[in-house]
C-alpha cells in the first residue's frame, strides 16, 4: 500500500524520515481588554486567579489605566484625548489607536 502522509498510527516503513519536528505544547495566551470593558473583563480575569496569561489593558483614559490590574499598559492617544476617555465614541477610539501606533 502507498503511504500519502503522516503514519498516525505511530508505524514507520524503513524509507520514512526518523526525524520528528519538535513541538511545543504550551501555548502563548494574551489577553488584550482594550476601552472600560475590555479593562473590566481583563480585571475580573485578574481577580479570579486565571493563570498562564499574558494581561493587557489599553484605554485613552490614563486614570482608568492606573487603575488596571493589567500588568501590561497601554494608554492610546495621549495627544488626542489628553489622557481621558473617548466618551463611548467608536471614532474617537479608533483615531486614538492610530496615533498611538
Amino acid at each position: 500500500m502507498e503511504n500519502f502522509g503522516p503514519d498516525i498510527f505511530g508505524r514507520r516503513d524503513k524509507e520514512q524520515d526518523t526525524e520528528t519536528p519538535q513541538v511545543s505544547n504550551v501555548a502563548d495566551i494574551k489577553v488584550i481588554g482594550a476601552g472600560g470593558g475590555g479593562g473590566n473583563a481583563v480585571n475580573r480575569m485578574i481577580k479570579a486567579g486565571l493563570t498562564g496569561v499574558d494581561f493587557w489593558a489599553m484605554n485613552t483614559d490614563a486614570q482608568v489605566l492606573k487603575m488596571s490590574l493589567a500588568e501590561n499598559k497601554i494608554q492610546l492617544g495621549g495627544k488626542l484625548t489628553e489622557g481621558l476617555g473617548a466618551g463611548g465614541d467608536p471614532s474617537v477610539g479608533e483615531k486614538a489607536a492610530e496615533e498611538t501606533r
